[in-house]
């Protein structure tokens, strides 16, 4: 059985139609990505800025200050951890 033209044109339009929205969807998911990338840089400057400040303090801090800046450097290295995650499986 020949496919007719019009046949052929209604395949190539669905077609045309399912590679737009997948381009499309393509260029969101990368401005996704660069969103996510960015504020996932803002926490890597905060952590490292953070991490900087501790080794500075070290002798300065009493125990217990030294304790929860510690527990916020692990807070902020485990959303980090995470954030990079999701950022993998964007890819």
């Amino acid at each position: 059985m020949a496919i007719s033209r019009e046949d052929l044109n209604k395949v190539k339009e669905e077609l045309k139609q399912r590679r737009d929205e997948l381009a499309l969807q393509l260029h969101l998911g990368k401005a996704e990505a660069k969103e996510e990338w960015e504020k996932m840089e803002e926490r890597w400057e905060a952590f490292e800025s953070k991490l900087d400040a501790r080794k500075e303090q070290v002798g300065d801090l009493v125990e217990d200050a030294s304790d929860n800046v510690e527990a916020a450097l692990e807070r902020a290295a485990d959303e980090l951890k995470k954030g990079y995650k999701r950022l993998r499986e964007m890819f």
